[in-house]
């Protein structure tokens, strides 16, 4: 039985307007928001599925019963883990995924911590309840547990949790459609231009887990209640709207400022039209004082309150609308003066307002809001050039997805309801200063143009105006109708234009900017696999090897290493990555409503920039950093929206700041050891006593983007970086280009050989021959060989190699050996790019690899012999070697007795011998030739 209180609030906030028609509407809005969540969770899987190469943390794993992964008998693959797959979960989001995983997995850190979090701001700790509004978290972790099942990871779940809680969206935006006047079929079809602009969940399809993903389902919700309220009038109505607005501006920092939009409006629509903004006059301050309670009451939860939220500005527009009802139920003079009621309601807003600006917990911790509104503004949009004419809060702000939207993020993120939405807009601002407009429906529009400015200056607020703009569609539509249908009472055509009208941007869009996602969503229920050919694989692959390296080789979780957890010091952005895939704390995290990490963030940034090591150490020695991390950018960009700008640096990079040196000369630092590097980023041990500073020990990648030879210097500073970006692009797109020339060349040649031959004809790898070749050679110095018919083995093999290499190669008339030889020696060839650009070991391989291919051993000796000796840095401590080194030394001599240069390769085999460590398979191999030398 279901309560009668229950069956009369639901009775009481749905009436008068709930009938059979939109009992069906609904069923299809349900029906709608089934197949958008099949669609968002199909793309958003198999984005999650591209992260599977790069492995789970060996963190919080999931004990499943039975031998194997899922209890199969003969399922021997690791257990998975409920951080998911490494790099899934980045800046912000990692930090949201971080706290739900303390309230879903009672393996996990205790959600106390978040009382004072050590372990994301290291080592005073941060108060996350007092910084950030947390509601999402532990409402998610919550569903996770009822679920009930927890045999998979966290991020399974929320890849179906969070799209549904996108399309529950779907229903208050119908709802809020009827309550604007729309019929139930324009309510539909508004719904349905929502559900078709990727503006409303391209975030989805991402990477999962930001705030507004929750947090918009409690301002639609509000929304539609707040419009119901207004038009039922009734006491229940009220009420939820107020309730909702406490979740809604509980759920993230920056619904208050859309709060303070609604209620604006509605503040303004009831104030111009007096009493006759509502049928009862009770509910001209009842409504505004149930606001007030509510956002009384929102502002007594942590974040809210540290910051006096009662006196904030959105707190001063509800009492400002309190007061001005309150006084004009009371003065016949107010209820029959607009402009005065609009004097005191401006007036009151100014009084207020002007007050919550003196409250400087509220201002501080959202000066970088306002301060990017107001310079936004000031420079016309245009981000400044001079980082110095902006203040450290906005610049570090006024970047994406903080920027204006393209042209292009307009068309794709909207498509053809662009078509739709600018008249809808401009009608919204006609109706709004229209006399014989509604006042509630002149509560909304006010809203809309509102949503477009924020929009234009914020891309990220674009998922906010399609809320407003679906449903200014459908009222507008509902407008033109009504328009059409007084003129010509009995003409049907009105709705049918505006219906197909909508009904056909949505299907256009699906057509085109959804294509892609439809193909996906498609593929993936019928069980094929499916590859987005991302180009960030080589950026996941860094993130990946950085995370292994740091639970390998620094005490904390995953390690065999005793003590405490290592702390890191690095990049903002990426600090949240890393505590969360390695379990270590840092010091900086990327929640810039804490005002204090933004002051922390702005001295590190100076200190990396300074002149002096000193500095950078006395910053990391303070925050007890045991490591600090680097990006390759920090040191090879400089435009606008760097670090360099970010530092608001505007005299270029030079030779001598911390940061240059850490990228162009690690070695020569005294309080930073550097201990480990990859593509992408660079780890320094801090050193604690500077007297025990010396050459650092450690294995360094060689990458292009660490080289300095790859740089342009001019006295000393950093001249032409863009330049040096692209020189390095083009000549690793070279280097690609002669590698698929070499494996086209070797497939042409082939092609033809079973052509003449006949198709289904074998013969062995041209790599396989020389090495065959040089094999036998082995066998015979070291007395291995055969007795039966080693020499003619040999013999029939350099014959094979030859008539190989003889064939021709039809792209360029020469002989396969020739061609081969070409990639390397010829112009703009391996050797050519090689003697122009600081390379990478490799990328010596790869090009002595080519030579061996050629029949030139001699040569492809010397170029693996280069690539071994970026190893042995001269005057450093013995790096240690490692299975690459080795590698690269057994590739050394092995072609240098393919050249029969047999006492140079003994002489080496001695001196590898003695440097590979002996669990090594090639040890013996090397003592096997350098017992030749000890025989000569």
């Amino acid at each position: 039985m279901v309560p009668v209180w229950f069956r009369r609030l639901i009775d009481s906030v749905t009436r008068p307007s709930l009938r059979r028609a939109d009992g069906a509407a609904l069923l299809v809005v349900i029906v709608l928001a089934f197949m958008s969540w099949l669609m968002i969770n199909a793309v958003a899987t198999t984005l999650y599925r591209q992260f599977e190469s790069q492995g789970d943390p060996n963190l919080l794993t999931i004990r499943v019963p039975g031998p194997g992964l899922d209890g199969k008998p003969g399922d021997t693959g690791p257990p998975p883990s409920h951080l998911g797959h490494t790099g899934y979960f980045w800046s912000e989001r990692a930090f949201h995924y971080r706290s739900t995983l303390m309230y879903a997995v009672d393996e996990y850190q205790d959600p106390q911590l978040l009382r004072k979090d050590t372990w994301q701001q290291y080592p005073a700790g941060v108060d996350a309840w007092r910084e950030y509004t947390i509601l999402m978290e532990p409402i998610y972790g919550f569903l996770y547990r009822l679920a009930g099942d927890q045999s998979r990871p966290l991020v399974e779940f929320l890849l179906r949790l969070i799209p549904l809680i996108h399309v529950l969206l779907f229903v208050p935006l119908f709802l809020g459609a009827r309550a604007l006047g729309a019929r139930p079929l324009l309510a539909l079809l508004g719904v349905f231009v929502y559900a078709t602009c990727t503006m409303g969940f391209a975030r989805l399809t991402g990477s999962l887990l930001l705030k507004e993903d929750f947090a918009l389902l409690c301002l639609a919700g509000y929304l539609a209640a707040h419009l119901w309220a207004w038009r039922s009038e009734r006491t229940a109505a009220l009420v939820l709207a107020a309730l909702l607005l406490v979740v809604t501006l509980a759920s993230w920092h920056l619904n208050q400022f859309l709060v303070m939009t609604v209620a604006g409006a509605a503040a303004l629509a009831a104030t111009v039209a007096g009493p006759a903004a509502f049928t009862r006059r009770r509910t001209a301050w009842l409504m505004p004082a149930l606001y007030c309670t509510a956002g009384v009451t929102a502002g007594l939860t942590p974040s809210l309150a540290a910051r006096g939220f009662v006196f904030s500005l959105p707190m001063a527009v509800l009492l400002s609308w309190l007061l001005t009802s309150l006084l004009m139920r009371r003065s016949v003079r107010l209820q029959s003066s607009g402009r005065l009621r609009m004097l005191l309601f401006a007036g009151t807003v100014a009084v207020l307002g002007t007050g919550s600006l003196l409250n400087s917990h509220y201002m501080g911790d959202y000066n970088h809001v306002f301060g990017l509104l107001v310079e936004r503004l000031r420079h016309g949009l245009v981000k400044p050039t001079d980082p110095t004419r902006l203040p450290f809060d906005v610049r570090v702000f006024w970047d994406s997805p903080f920027l204006s939207p393209t042209v292009e993020q307009l068309r794709s993120r909207l498509g053809f309801h662009l078509l739709l939405l600018a008249p809808a807009v401009v009608w919204s601002v006609l109706a709004a200063v229209r006399r014989s407009t509604e006042p509630l429906r002149r509560s909304f529009l006010v809203t809309v143009p509102v949503m477009l400015a924020a929009f234009l200056m914020i891309e990220r607020l674009g998922v906010v105006f399609v809320i407003f703009g679906s449903l200014a569609v459908a009222t507008g539509a509902e407008a033109a109708v009504r328009h059409w249908s007084v003129r010509r009472p009995a003409a049907r055509w009105p709705l049918a234009v505006a219906a197909g009208l909508m009904l056909t941007a949505g299907v256009f869009n699906l057509g085109t900017v959804m294509q892609d996602m439809l193909r996906i969503t498609r593929s993936v229920h019928a069980g094929r696999e499916v590859r987005l050919g991302t180009s960030d694989q080589q950026k996941w692959q860094s993130w990946t090897d950085l995370y292994d390296w740091v639970r390998r080789h620094t005490p904390g979780p995953g390690s065999t290493q005793a003590g405490l957890p290592a702390s890191f010091l690095g990049e903002i952005g990426e600090s949240p990555q890393l505590l969360l895939y390695t379990g270590r704390p840092v010091v900086l995290n990327s929640q810039f409503e804490n005002a204090a990490i933004r002051a922390r963030y702005r001295e590190y940034l100076a200190a990396l920039y300074a002149r002096d090591e000193q500095v950078l150490w006395e910053f990391a020695a303070r925050h007890q950093a045991d490591y600090i991390f680097i990006s390759r950018h920090f040191a090879t960009r400089d435009e606008t929206g760097s670090y360099v700008y970010l530092a608001g640096l505007t005299g270029g990079l030079t030779r001598d700041m911390n940061v240059v040196r850490m990228h162009f000369q690690p070695e020569g630092l005294r309080r930073f050891e550097p201990v480990y590097d990859n593509e992408l980023y660079r780890v320094f041990k801090v050193r604690r006593d500077e007297r025990a500073a010396g050459p650092a020990a450690w294995r360094r990648s060689f990458n292009l983007w660490w080289e300095a030879g790859n740089f342009t210097f001019d006295d000393g500073r950093l001249a032409d970086l863009a330049g040096d970006r692209e020189r390095i692009r083009e000549f690793e797109g070279a280097l690609s280009s002669l590698q698929d020339a070499q494996v086209r060349m070797l497939a042409a040649v082939e092609a033809r050989w079973q052509q003449a031959r006949g198709r289904g004809q074998q013969r062995p790898e041209l790599m396989l021959l020389h090495r065959q070749y040089v094999q036998t050679l082995l066998e015979g110095l070291t007395g291995t060989a055969r007795a039966d018919g080693a020499a003619g083995r040999q013999g029939r093999l350099a014959n094979a190699i030859r008539a190989r290499l003889s064939e021709i190669d039809s792209g360029s008339g020469r002989s396969l050996a020739a061609a081969l030889a070409a990639l390397a020696h010829g112009p703009d060839g391996w050797l050519d790019r090689l003697r122009t650009h600081a390379g990478e070991p490799a990328h010596y391989a790869a090009c002595g690899q080519l030579l061996a291919l050629a029949g030139r051993y001699d040569e492809a000796a010397a170029l693996f012999g280069e690539a071994a000796a970026f190893y042995d840095r001269p005057g450093g401590r013995p790096v240690p070697v490692t299975e690459m080194t080795v590698r690269l030394w057994q590739e050394q001599v092995w072609w240098l007795i393919g050249a029969e240069r047999t006492e140079q390769a003994a002489e080496l085999a001695a001196g590898f011998a003695a440097r590979t460590p002996p669990g090594s398979p090639a040890a013996e191999y090397f003592a096997a030739l350098a017992a030749l030398a000890a025989d000569d």
